[in-house]
């Protein structure tokens, strides 16, 4: 049976500062109370060595790295050799609009609209020590993803309808952006109901 993969690769500073106002947000995350009970800032926590297994976690998931391996010298140009053998897109989630509408083109999908979830409500606060550091951290991520930036670039380059196609999907995500937060409240009332 013919496989393909796709997936979205997410600015690593984004992913890392994210991951920090996850696990300060969620008390049953098995770091929630280090995390709090320390204290941590988001500095903190990128140099406590918690941090560690976040730390090129897009590279080695795409290169097939095991979680605990502590030596991945090949690491990126697996990553990249795996891009560009076994998957049909790789996106990047600060272009997710573009990154749907190249998956539309690219699997003939039709009638396309999407409703954020999961996004955060507050911002963390980052200082270009913090940023510069996280950076660093995550190196061979910032070269993932500035290589899938490009490559998606090119990819879109191919069509000379994406721009509509982005207003497409703009507008039907205004139309059915409200219904689908309807149906999703309406689920969580249905599923409350039946668990009484």
């Amino acid at each position: 049976m013919p496989f393909t993969y796709i997936s979205l690769i997410r600015d690593p500073v984004a992913r890392v500062i994210s991951t920090y106002r996850f696990l300060r947000e969620h008390p049953r995350d098995p770091l929630y109370d280090k995390v709090i009970r320390e204290g941590m800032s988001l500095m903190d926590f990128a140099k406590s060595g918690l941090a560690s297994t976040l730390n090129d976690w897009q590279v080695r998931s795409i290169a097939g790295i095991h979680p605990t391996a502590t030596d991945w010298p090949d690491a990126l140009d697996l990553a990249k050799g795996n891009i560009e053998q076994h998957f049909s897109c790789v996106g990047v989630t600060e272009r997710f609009a573009e990154s749907v509408v190249l998956l539309a083109k690219i699997f003939g999908w039709r009638r396309l609209h999407y409703s954020p979830l999961n996004v955060s409500r507050s911002e963390t606060q980052c200082t270009d020590e913090e940023r510069d550091l996280i950076r660093d951290l995550n190196r061979l991520d910032q070269q993932l993803y500035d290589f899938v930036d490009e490559r998606l670039t090119e990819q879109l380059a191919k069509y000379t309808d994406i721009s509509e196609e982005l207003r497409r999907l703009h507008r039907d995500n205004v139309i059915h952006a409200p219904v689908d937060r309807g149906l999703r409240v309406a689920r969580r009332v249905k599923a409350k109901l039946y668990r009484r």
